[in-house]
């Protein structure tokens, strides 16, 4: 009898083990997801930034390669 409780008991840890291997599986996955989503809108953001800063450049610095003078 102390054979199949003893049994049991492994069994129920492995199926809680499993169990848990697949909620942090289940999180790792969601977590990689909203991490790419959200780098992909940060770096949007940054590309719009880098072209209002080459036109906000061009705009100060004028058209280059002429003689002003």
């Amino acid at each position: 009898m102390a054979n199949v409780q003893r049994e049991w008991e492994q069994r129920e840890f492995i199926q809680n083990v499993q169990y848990n291997l697949m909620k942090v599986a289940d999180f790792l996955n969601k977590f990689d997801t909203s991490t790419r989503y959200r780098l992909a809108s940060v770096n949007e953001k940054l590309v719009k930034l880098e072209r209002q800063l080459d036109y906000l450049e061009a705009s100060v610095n004028g058209p280059r390669g002429k003689d002003v003078g």
